[in-house]
């Protein structure tokens, strides 16, 4: 590695070679924050193990499963985004941002992909504090990144030159295999009918829809009109999202129902008080919500019952704070998405759960923590659920075999997660098979307790079932999966060793 790190330095003193200092901000990983395996902060500093190419622990690994989450039964299409082309609504629904010691021109970009290349899809550069530039697209300047027989892959890239320097780089993944088309051309005519000028803005994103209104007054009213403002996705022009858009948009949208502002305000366009007052003044007509990645302190947060009354769905993925009072307040919710939030106390979200949101359809809380026994069983009263993850979530405590008693109330079930609860018996998975036929997909990753036997009666009993992961469960053999394999030739079983 030494040998080709060499080849790649340039000779020349005003070049500076730098790798990752920090990692400020992830929207997913694999690892957990308990310790550095498969997290994004093994992106800090050189390669460890290029050229290798293996799974490496001490890299960065995203817990993606290719298109089942698309399959799952909480999967919606992304609202906001029928006016978006095929080329702006791109598959991506996760980014990493890093930073360098030394603020620089950028000439070349690295990246070393130790292991399932070709994740990357746009790569982009801060400039001027709250400023971002494009300088990569996949489909744009795709480059054949350096190979070598068995081993990993760099993703060589030439940015275009910037005005000013950076330290900080944002790394979007793709989410599934899907390629996007090429953008359609947009056509702007004057005289056309008020409806077909709306149908057509209807096909413009926010940022240009915010520069239409200075061209024309026929035009300023058109994108003014609050059909055009009922499902708000400002996700997708996270990079372009300042308070003057915001403002913009909050003006326009006295009928919104749904609303994204996942990824929004990391670096600081949007404040505190800017979040607070569009909830305020257009929150009351909201059914869904997602706030992934969007820092709010608790007064927010807590207010989200009086500014929301009408939630059905709330996704908030990374927000670290409580959300009892939400809860107790929106009892139709439907959709609950907590992944990654440390800091809940979920012995207190289990039991208000089952207290007060029977309505309940999925509840992703994989890697939260503070979980018990009593939670498992408060979730009982949701009857409804069709989806639950609780993946690595009772890491260090046992179920107890409640989840025996527990499925029975959920005949609903399509999709389980239960990675890394090592606790999970086989007796569990048998009453799973018991009262689960509709299930669809089961991850039983590291559940070592779990025989083969148990496992057979989930294919014999759960006709739907179509993705079944038993990696790491050392309890089943390899033999023994590619013979169920045959046997249940429409089932995606996964089973990988380390």
């Amino acid at each position: 590695m030494e040998r080709y790190l060499k080849d790649l330095t340039l000779d020349r003193p005003d070049y500076l070679c730098q790798y990752v200092e920090c990692v400020p901000l992830a929207t997913n990983q694999y690892g957990t924050e308990a310790d550095i395996s498969y997290t994004a902060l093994n992106l800090i500093g050189p390669p460890m193990h290029y050229p290798e190419h293996a799974d490496h622990s001490d890299s960065y690994l995203l817990p993606s499963y290719g298109v089942w989450p698309m399959e799952a039964p909480s999967y919606a299409p992304e609202f906001g985004t029928a006016h978006l082309s095929a080329r702006e609504n791109l598959p991506i629904h996760d980014f990493v941002t890093v930073t360098f010691e030394q603020p620089v021109y950028p000439s070349k970009i690295l990246i070393y992909e130790t292991y399932n290349p070709s994740a990357v899809y746009r790569v982009w550069a801060r400039v001027n504090e709250d400023e971002w530039k494009l300088m990569w697209d996949l489909r744009d300047h795709y480059s054949e990144p350096i190979t070598f027989p068995e081993q990993a892959r760099i993703l060589e890239i030439h940015p275009p030159a910037l005005k000013e320097r950076t330290n900080m780089l944002r790394i979007e993944f793709m989410a599934s295999s899907s390629k996007s088309d090429l953008a359609a051309n947009r056509v702007h005519i004057l005289d056309l009918p008020d409806e077909l000028l709306l149908q057509i803005f209807s096909n413009l994103d926010l940022p240009t829809r915010q520069v239409t209104v200075q061209v024309c007054e026929k035009f300023a009213r058109i994108a003014s009109d609050s059909r055009l403002y009922r499902e708000v996705n400002f996700q997708k022009c996270w990079m372009q999202t300042d308070v003057k858009l915001f403002n913009f948009v909050m003006k326009r949208c006295n009928n919104i129902r749904k609303l994204d502002l996942s990824w929004c305000g990391s670096c600081g366009s949007l404040k505190d008080c800017d979040v607070k007052r569009f909830l305020y003044q257009r929150g009351r007509s909201l059914t869904h919500l997602y706030m992934n990645e969007v820092t709010v302190t608790l007064d927010v947060l807590n207010k989200l019952d009086r500014y929301c009354p009408l939630l059905k769905e709330l996704c908030m993925r990374n927000t670290s704070e409580t959300l009892e009072v939400i809860l107790v307040n929106n009892k139709a919710l439907q959709h609950l998405k907590i992944n990654c939030c440390p800091i809940l106390d979920m012995k207190i979200i289990a039991a208000t759960l089952g207290k007060c949101n029977h309505e309940l359809v999925t509840l992703n809380a994989y890697k939260t923590y503070d979980w018990n026994t009593a939670g498992l069983i408060s979730l009982q009263n949701c009857t409804k659920l069709q989806e639950l993850d609780i993946g690595w979530t009772f890491q260090h405590d046992s179920t107890d075999d409640l989840l025996t008693l527990a499925v029975a109330h959920w005949p609903q079930l399509k999709r389980l997660c239960l990675a890394g609860v090592r606790s999970v018996s086989s007796e569990d998975v048998l009453q799973i098979a018991q009262h689960c036929p509709a299930l669809e997909q089961l991850d039983l990753m590291g559940c070592i307790r779990v025989e083969e036997s148990k496992v057979d009666a989930v294919l014999e009993r759960c006709p739907r079932l179509r993705l079944l992961d038993l990696t790491y469960c050392s309890s089943i053999r390899l033999d023994w999966v590619e013979a169920a394999r045959e046997r249940y030739p429409t089932v995606c079983m996964i089973k990988m060793e380390s």
